[in-house]
């Protein structure tokens, strides 16, 4: 079930139960979880697994469960988040899962992974081009990145997300 491991974390005894048997209910994560999903379905095997961005885990998680032989890293900024998501490990007694606190900006590759996944973050960095370039140079060789950025439609603004910041792009391109 996806995000019931949020349920190991749940203060509220009414908050695990749901959780536990639902799993996670916030809608816009499971939509979002769906499209992660068809993405990873033609990645076959990774070893080493980044989830760029984690932030409560839920993608981190999910990818933990469709690739359980793989070693996989959560990364975010927010330390509270990461705190989190280590107590779900622990809990979860998930041995092959960890989380680190860290800025994207300050990836340097000095690991190299089979799977990048980076989902809903880029919008929110001024200096995405240098976090892209950072997210492609630790993947590994033949390795794949995926990115998940929130689409154009009527129902964000102009000013909502990447479409802020492309403007200053030639071409649209990084």
């Amino acid at each position: 079930m996806f995000g019931s491991e949020q349920s190991l974390v749940e203060t509220s005894p009414l908050r695990r139960y749901i959780t536990r048997i639902f799993g996670e209910l916030h809608y816009g994560i499971r939509v979002r979880s769906w499209y992660i999903r068809e993405a990873l379905d033609g990645v076959t095997n990774p070893s080493y697994i980044l989830d760029a961005g984690c932030g409560s885990g839920q993608t981190t998680f999910l990818i933990a469960r469709m690739f359980p032989d793989a070693w996989i890293e959560g990364i975010d900024l927010n330390p509270r988040l990461v705190a989190r998501c280590k107590e779900i490990v622990r809990q979860g007694e998930l041995s092959k899962v960890r989380f680190v606190q860290g800025d994207l900006l300050d990836l340097r590759g000095e690991e190299s992974y089979d799977l990048v996944v980076c989902q809903e973050v880029l919008e929110h960095i001024r200096d995405y081009q240098t976090v892209l370039a950072n997210l492609c140079h630790v993947v590994a060789s033949g390795g794949t990145l995926i990115l998940h950025t929130p689409a154009e439609g009527p129902y964000q603004s102009e000013s909502f997300g990447c479409r802020r910041f492309r403007r200053g792009l030639k071409n649209n391109t990084v």
